[in-house]
C-alpha cells in the first residue's frame, strides 16, 4: 500500500522507491499476484522514462508472467501489461485479450482502462474514449490514458482536463501549444527543464518542443534527433516526434518516422490526417504511400475489432 501511495507520482525517483518496497511486499509474501503486477509496471516505468534500463523490461515481462501464473484473472495486471505489450508493437493483441475479458466481465473498471491505451493504439479512437467513459463510471477514480486519445482526436481542452494535475511531462504543453498558449506552455517546459525531473526521450521531446516555442529551430532539431537515438521501443512517442519534425518543415524525416510508429504497431491514420501540425507531409513524395499503408493496417484491425465484440461491448456506432 505505501509503494502504491509512492508510485502514485510519476517520477524515475519515485518508482524506483516503489520497486524497492514492492520488491519487500514480495520478500513477505512470493505468491502476491498484485505485488507482482505492480512490480511490472514500475519496472517497464522505469525502463522508459528512467536512464537505468538495463534489463527493466525483461524484469518488467518476468514479474506479470508471475501475476498471471498466480493469478490469470487478475484485472489489474491484465491492464498494467497492456503497455509493455503495447510498447513491444502489440497492441492489438492487447486489445483482444481485453476485449475477450471484458466481455464477461462487463463491471471491472481495470480492464476497460486497459482498453483506452489498446483501442488507440489500433486507432479504435471512439472505443477507446467509450472505454474511458466507461471505466471511470464503474470507478470514479480511475485512472486511464485517455488524455493520448483526446489529442488525437483534436479535442485538446479535453486533453487537458483528463491530464490533471499529475505529473507533468509533454502532453499538457502540446495541448496547450494546441489551444494557441504558447506563453503558458512555454513556462511550463523551462520550470521543468530546470527542475531535472524527466529523462530519456521525454527529456528530448520536452526541449524540443521549449526550442521550437522560442523560434530555435536549429536545438529543436537536436533534441529530436536525440529523442530518435533514445527510443528503443514506444512507437506512441515517436509519433510526437515526427509530429514535431513536420511542424519545423520536415516533411521527409517525418514520414520515415512514421513508417516506423507504423511498424511500431501504433495505428495512427485519423490523427495524421486530422493534426494541423502534419500539414507540411502532403509535399512529401511518400505521404499518400504511407497513408495507403496506415488505412490497410488500420482496416484489418478493425475487421478484428468488430468479431471480437467490441463495437456491442464498448456501445461504438
Amino acid at each position: 500500500l505505501r509503494a502504491n501511495q509512492i508510485a502514485a507520482t510519476r517520477t524515475p525517483n519515485s518508482m524506483r522507491l516503489a520497486r524497492d518496497l514492492y520488491r519487500q511486499s514480495l520478500e513477505e509474501d512470493p505468491a502476491y499476484a498484485p505485488a507482482w503486477a505492480q512490480l511490472g509496471r514500475v519496472y517497464r516505468f522505469i525502463d522508459k522514462f528512467g536512464e537505468d534500463v538495463h534489463d527493466n523490461l525483461k524484469r518488467a515481462d518476468e514479474a506479470f508472467n508471475r501475476a498471471f501464473l498466480l493469478n490469470p484473472d487478475l484485472a489489474i495486471a491484465h491492464n498494467l501489461y497492456t503497455p509493455v505489450e503495447c510498447d513491444q508493437g502489440c497492441g492489438q493483441k492487447a486489445m483482444l485479450r481485453l476485449l475477450e475479458r471484458a466481455s464477461f466481465r462487463r463491471n471491472d473498471p481495470d480492464l476497460f482502462a486497459g482498453l483506452v491505451q489498446a483501442c488507440r493504439y489500433c486507432d479504435e479512437l471512439e472505443a477507446s474514449i467509450a472505454a474511458h467513459q466507461r471505466g471511470c463510471h464503474l470507478d470514479p477514480h480511475l485512472l486511464t490514458s485517455a488524455a493520448h486519445t483526446y489529442f488525437l482526436l483534436g479535442d485538446y481542452a479535453k486533453s487537458l482536463d483528463c491530464y490533471g494535475n499529475k505529473a507533468g511531462y509533454y502532453l499538457d504543453c502540446a495541448a496547450l501549444v494546441a489551444l494557441g498558449d504558447d506563453k503558458t506552455a512555454l513556462a511550463r517546459l523551462r520550470e521543468r527543464e530546470h527542475s531535472g525531473g524527466a529523462t530519456g526521450t521525454v527529456q528530448a521531446i520536452m526541449r524540443s518542443l521549449r526550442a521550437y516555442l522560442e523560434g530555435d529551430f536549429e536545438e529543436c532539431l537536436k533534441a529530436i534527433e536525440i529523442g530518435e537515438t533514445l527510443t528503443r521501443r514506444d512507437p506512441e512517442t515517436l509519433y510526437y516526434i515526427a509530429r514535431h519534425l513536420a511542424r519545423v518543415n520536415q516533411p521527409e524525416r517525418a514520414v520515415t518516422i512514421l513508417s516506423r510508429v507504423l511498424d511500431g504497431g501504433f495505428l495512427c491514420a485519423t490523427a495524421i490526417a486530422r493534426d494541423p501540425w502534419f500539414a507540411s507531409l502532403h509535399s512529401s513524395v511518400h505521404y499518400v504511400e504511407l497513408m495507403r499503408e496506415a488505412e490497410r493496417k488500420r482496416s484489418e484491425v478493425h475487421a478484428m475489432f468488430l468479431a471480437a465484440g467490441g463495437e456491442r461491448l464498448l456501445s461504438v456506432a
